[in-house]
């Protein structure tokens, strides 16, 4: 046995998940999204709190949706950043018309009622920004262009934050048009050799 912070660093290091669990967990989540989509305490918040057993519902835990997802996108192993793309995109189109029935109390009559994604726009934005970076692999460019068209839509009625997000990811895109892959240039002109 080992004693102090020493061992207590040991143990959490033995424990750790290795990328690969990350990657199964987070498309597990993915796929508890898909079924629960329809379920309307779920990805309603309203109908949640209504809801027997409030605590259960996924749109309670919303923040800690986006913030797994968002570490995902920014890990180090590119399966892991794809798989917490897609499960990003997953958690916008689920959660994308939900509104926040806080903000409500003092809306007046007739304005757009405001969503319940908005409260996470940083954190999105973020982590949409870092994967259109130069180094990102090719598979996590494409995951991010979807998730990122699914953004837009989500905020469709709202011009200034869809501006607000084009702004801040259009230093990026901008890269895009210059960027090179290596790695799968050199593929492609190997598999053109042979």
């Amino acid at each position: 046995l080992t004693g102090g912070a020493a061992g207590e660093a040991a143990d959490r290091n033995r424990f750790r998940p290795r990328y690969l669990t990350k990657v199964m967990a987070v498309r597990l989540l993915d796929r508890v999204l898909c079924v629960v989509r329809s379920i309307e305490p779920h990805v309603n918040l309203a109908a949640a709190r209504r809801h027997p057993d409030t605590a259960r519902m996924l749109v309670t835990h919303l923040g800690s949706l986006i913030s797994l997802a968002c570490k995902a996108v920014n890990a180090r192993a590119p399966p892991l950043r794809i798989s917490g793309m897609r499960l990003l995109q997953r958690i916008l189109e689920v959660f994308g018309e939900t509104s926040d029935p806080d903000a409500l109390v003092g809306a007046a009559e007739g304005e757009s009622r405001p969503l319940l994604l908005e409260q996470y726009q940083v954190q999105v934005s973020s982590a949409l920004k870092s994967a259109f970076s130069a180094s990102s692999p090719p598979g996590l460019t494409a995951a991010s262009c979807s998730a990122l068209v699914t953004y837009t839509r989500v905020l469709r009625r709202r011009a200034t934050a869809v501006r607000r997000v084009l702004a801040l990811l259009e230093r990026p895109l901008r890269t895009l048009r210059t960027l090179r892959f290596e790695a799968f240039g050199k593929q492609a002109g190997a598999t053109r050799a042979v």
